[in-house]
């Protein structure tokens, strides 16, 4: 199982694994008429919010990043406790 989280680190860490990902999404969604957006600054009083300048770097930020970490978190307590 140590393989397996290695190489889901190796993902997280990789800037071209994100840059594909998302090329596939935005190209998924232009077939149907879709662009890649995100939401807008403003004050948020009861939600985390790390500023993005694009819709690749807000939705890195705010999904990708955390659902790998998510994974690994996961893997390494149901998984990886008794070794």
């Amino acid at each position: 199982m140590e393989v397996v989280k290695t190489q889901i680190e190796a993902k997280r860490n990789d800037p071209l694994v994100w840059q594909t990902l998302f090329e596939k999404a935005v190209e998924m969604a232009s077939s149907i008429d879709v662009e890649p957006t995100f939401p807008r600054a403003g004050q948020q009083q009861n939600h985390t919010y790390a500023p993005a300048a694009t819709a690749f770097d807000y939705w890195r930020v705010k999904r990708y990043l955390p659902f790998a970490d998510l994974l690994l978190a996961e893997l390494q307590q149901r998984l990886l406790q008794g070794n």
